[in-house]
């Protein structure tokens, strides 16, 4: 976790610089909700409030009226408004907050008629950085905005029910489409503070770990969410609101609100597609070898190039036609990175579902991939790089054996996913191995490859060792997470997301053309 560096010597300003700390701190998970409360930006005494009466005793504070029935007061700089002012509009909406270049710019919040607050940062009279947005009826979504758009990881609160209770869910978005949602379990009874126990934590002054994610929501592209209106870029005009951020979200109505459903069942499993047999041979097998980087102990397995069926005619339609791909030798990592290795290649470690050295990295984009692979490059004679799709999939299905999963064996033999993982990841290696040697390609954390995605790609994928798309706006990821649903976990699933973007329960291993021993 990081914080920006502030320095705070007025009043006013430490308390502004305290109400944006322990609001980062919520919107990371890294601090108790009721910290939040205690500055929640529904209440009046904002820092601009706070200030107003300062500012408009400031020389440069001026009140000007436009044509359109807008109305302005606060700073201007070379007749543009530039520095703190306060906005209103003849409907009734407000803004109140930073200005830069006659445009909202930095710290602000935007009240619309219906009552919806927005509050956070702003970027060229956009949504953009941390926010949180707050419906009249109690509802609220705390997380980040890219060009008023929601983007990346965020939790969104449900209105208290008539029994008291709170639900929440953590959700990651990309460009305003829904990638998954997961219940934070359990929905806990809101308690008065003056009733509240005191707890360890709080006497001792630790910080209190985060709840723990119960439940996954299978990411589909087949139903994103509506977008949102595009935002006008007028400084006269107001952001239009986000409307309802959840498909089956409460309708932000003022009054008491019944608790959410659960979401719906995924649909029933698909079989995968009757395949040809596979063209690796138990003597090509047999000739499977082993080659274990010197100074992180990153294991490669050989494995011996062919053809085979990929994709899944019975499958999602991102996953159809099956068709035929060859592809040549090349080695594969029989584990997934652990928290260890990535430390040892690059000397951080981002946050974790659990922080241990022997489980597998997470929450890292692909662009953070390929910075490891750049750097443990460097001092490396062998050429690390992610596997492709094609090589992904044909390593996991052990040279196209039409299997389910990637292995011989039920699912919970073969990897950690919903049924057997106890909500938690796992050291690489506890589960089956499959053919070629390969353990957790099922389950555990999501893989991501070198592809870019397409999801009509395989219609005219080449034959001969594919790369993926020559350009695309996301890359992929394979194989299924430790909160996946076994029957998801499947060989043939493809997913995708923005390259910048990081997920807990996504990861990698490492691919190369060949090993020192092999030149």
């Amino acid at each position: 976790m990081f914080m920006n560096k502030m320095i705070c010597k007025t009043g006013s300003a430490r308390s502004a610089c305290k109400r944006m700390f322990l609001a980062s701190m919520v919107l990371l998970g890294g601090c108790a909700s009721s910290a939040f409360q205690e500055n929640d930006p529904t209440s009046t005494n904002t820092r601009f409030a706070l200030e107003e009466n300062r500012n408009k005793n400031a020389p440069d504070w001026v009140s000007k009226d436009y044509e359109d029935g807008v109305h302005y007061e606060g700073q201007f700089q070379n007749g543009k408004r530039h520095g703190r002012g306060i906005q209103t509009w003849p409907d009734g909406a407000r803004y109140e907050g930073e200005f830069q270049n006659d445009k909202r710019y930095g710290h602000g919040i935007f009240t619309w008629p219906s009552k919806e607050r927005y509050e956070g940062a702003f970027v060229d009279g956009k949504r953009q950085g941390r926010g949180v947005y707050v419906w009249p009826n109690g509802a609220k979504f705390e997380g980040n905005y890219l060009d008023g758009q929601r983007d990346g990881a965020g939790t969104f609160t449900y209105p208290t029910d008539r029994e008291g209770k709170t639900v929440q869910e953590r959700q990651v978005w990309n460009k305003d489409q829904l990638i998954s949602k997961n219940l934070i379990d359990p929905p806990k009874q809101s308690i008065p503070p003056q009733q509240q126990p005191l707890s360890n934590t709080a006497t001792s002054g630790s910080t209190a770990q985060p709840n723990v994610l119960r439940k996954e929501v299978k990411i589909s592209h087949l139903s994103p969410v509506p977008p949102p209106p595009t935002p006008d870029k007028s400084s006269h005009v107001a952001p239009p609101g986000i409307g309802n951020p959840l498909l089956n979200q409460p309708d932000p109505t003022p009054g008491p609100t019944p608790p959410p459903a659960l979401p719906a069942p995924p649909p029933q499993p698909t079989s995968p597609t009757t395949v040809a047999p596979s063209t690796v041979t138990q003597a090509d097998i047999s000739r499977t070898t082993l080659w274990t980087d010197p100074q992180t102990g990153i294991i490669l397995a050989s494995i011996p190039g062919g053809c085979f069926i990929m994709g899944n005619d019975k499958g999602e339609k991102n996953e159809k036609p099956a068709h035929e791909v060859c592809v040549d030798d090349f080695w594969m990592g029989i584990h997934e990175i652990t928290q260890k290795q990535w430390r040892q290649v690059m000397g951080w470690l981002p946050e974790q579902s659990i922080a241990a050295d022997n489980l597998p990295v997470g929450n890292i984009s692909w662009q953070d991939v390929e910075r490891f692979v750049n750097t443990i490059n460097k001092r490396s004679a062998v050429q690390f790089r992610l596997p492709t799709e094609a090589q992904w999939e044909y390593a996991c299905s052990g040279g196209g054996q039409s299997k389910p999963y990637c292995g011989d064996g039920r699912v919970e033999e073969l990897g950690w996913v919903e049924e057997n993982a106890k909500n938690q990841p796992h050291p690489p290696g506890e589960r089956a191995r499959n053919r070629f040697g390969l353990y957790d390609m099922t389950g555990n954390l999501w893989e991501w490859v070198a592809d870019w995605y397409d999801r009509e790609y395989y219609r005219d994928a080449p034959k001969q060792n594919p790369k993926g798309p020559s350009m695309g706006s996301s890359r992929t990821f394979r194989g299924g997470g430790w909160l996946s649903k076994g029957e998801f976990a499947r060989a043939t699933i493809r997913q995708d997301m923005d390259p910048s973007r990081s997920y807990p329960l996504l990861g990698f291993r490492l691919a190369a053309p060949r090993v020192m021993s092999m030149q």
